[in-house]
This record gives structure tokens, C-alpha cells and sequence, in this order.
């Protein structure tokens, strides 16, 4: 029979359960259950001593773990960046590499310049040369001619 040890005076006794009356309450557990209680409550106060603890180590491995989902993600990202910029130069390197095997430098430098080298800073027929323009007609005015 279990009872209160710690009652003023050093009362040992009390009601049963069966008769609750603010009193002290003397109740019957059985040994077996009474060291399963103190290992559970020992337990639970080992739990929460660690409190702390296991905060300390949950948000550890979860840095952990951000990291290195962020640069699981980075390389990825990159990996796909590199492919999607493969992919959009693929069309441009095969018209360049087709170019440059079907013309001759000549040719590639006439259709850049179709006169002397000494002659690329001249105008070329059909260059503005500045002054007013014909709306209609595109053709430089004279000057004193209203347009």
C-alpha cells in the first residue's frame, strides 16, 4: 500500500480512492507496475534534459541537409544552363562552320566590301550625305528648297 510519506506531520494514511474528499489518498500498486512507472518517468526526464540537445542536433542535420540540397540544386541548375546554351549555339556554329567551307576568303571579303580596302571610309552610292530629304521621293534637297 502505497502512501503519503512526505503529509504534514508524517500522516501515513488517508481515504480510499473510492472516497475522495480532498484528504490524502492511499492507494495499492502493485511492485511490477511501480518500477514500470519509475522507468518511464526516468525516462521522460532523461527526454527532457535533452531537450536542448536534440534541438541542437535536429537543426544541425538540417543545415546539413539545406546544403547540400542547395548545391545538389546549383549543379543542376548549371548543368542545364550549359545544356540549353549548347542547344542554342548548335545553329549558329553549323551555319559558320557550313559558311567557311563553301566560300573563299575573296568571296567572304567581297560580300563584306565590295570595293579597295583604300576606299572603305568613302561614301557608296546610295549613302546619305546629309542635308534635308524628299518625303515621297528619299532624294536630298536643295538647299533653300522647302521639303
Amino acid at each position: 500500500m502505497a502512501t503519503n510519506e512526505n503529509a504534514p506531520g508524517g500522516e501515513t494514511g488517508g481515504v480510499k480512492d473510492e472516497q475522495l474528499t480532498g484528504g490524502y489518498v492511499e492507494t495499492t500498486i502493485p511492485r511490477q507496475h511501480v518500477d514500470e512507472l519509475l522507468a518511464l518517468a526516468t525516462a521522460a526526464a532523461e527526454m527532457v534534459d535533452d531537450i536542448q540537445g536534440q534541438q541542437r542536433r535536429e537543426s544541425a542535420a538540417f543545415g546539413e541537409g539545406y546544403a547540400l540540397g542547395l548545391a545538389a540544386g546549383v549543379d543542376v541548375g548549371r548543368d542545364q544552363a550549359e545544356t540549353d546554351m549548347t542547344e542554342a549555339w548548335r545553329p549558329v556554329a553549323e551555319s559558320v562552320r557550313r559558311l567557311g567551307r563553301t566560300l573563299t576568303f575573296e568571296e567572304i571579303e567581297r560580300r563584306r566590301w565590295d570595293g579597295r580596302r583604300e576606299d572603305f571610309g568613302l561614301p557608296r552610292p546610295g549613302d546619305y550625305t546629309g542635308g534635308p530629304v524628299d518625303w515621297e521621293t528619299g532624294r536630298p534637297l536643295g538647299r533653300g528648297t522647302a521639303a
